[in-house]
């Protein structure tokens, strides 16, 4: 398991996260993933003040600082839900476990090689800027939004 680390309580020390993830029971195909005691992963922190943060349904996954987002001191923590044609980055508060928007999803069949860095940036206090592919008139471009986090 890899260790993401930051401050994720605001003490000014580094902690670290892991996610435990699933077992794999059978994969059919992509679509039809099935995991011992069901697919479930919990983003668990080496400081025991954080509580673990369960993701219903992520079987593969990777986590993301995405440092102190809504100016508490804290790093947010980013979790990518990775499924077969879709990449769902939820932003967590880790101090409360609170998601401070909704998912952000990127279609990665259009781009398979988003980086986190070409989608996401903060862009003043608890505003961030997402850039990902839509499709307009048959044509897919980028588009940008600003995301208020709460």
């Amino acid at each position: 398991t890899s260790r993401l680390y930051g401050d994720f309580n605001g003490d000014g020390l580094s902690d670290y996260a892991t996610v435990i993830s699933p077992e794999i029971r059978s994969a059919a195909n992509a679509y039809a993933v099935q995991c011992k005691g069901g697919c479930n992963s919990v983003i668990i922190f080496s400081n025991k003040d954080l509580k673990a943060i369960t993701m219903k349904g992520a079987y593969q996954s990777q986590l993301e600082n995405l440092k102190d987002l809504n100016s508490d001191g804290a790093d947010e923590i980013g979790f990518w839900d990775i499924k077969p044609t879709t990449k769902s980055l939820y932003v967590f508060n880790a101090t409360n476990g609170t998601l401070l928007s909704e998912p952000i999803v990127i279609n990665t069949t259009v781009h398979k090689n988003l980086k986190l860095i070409d989608v996401f940036k903060k862009t003043g206090t608890n505003k961030i800027t997402v850039t990902s592919s839509a499709e307009v008139n048959g044509e897919w471009v980028l588009k940008s939004k600003v995301i208020a986090l709460n």
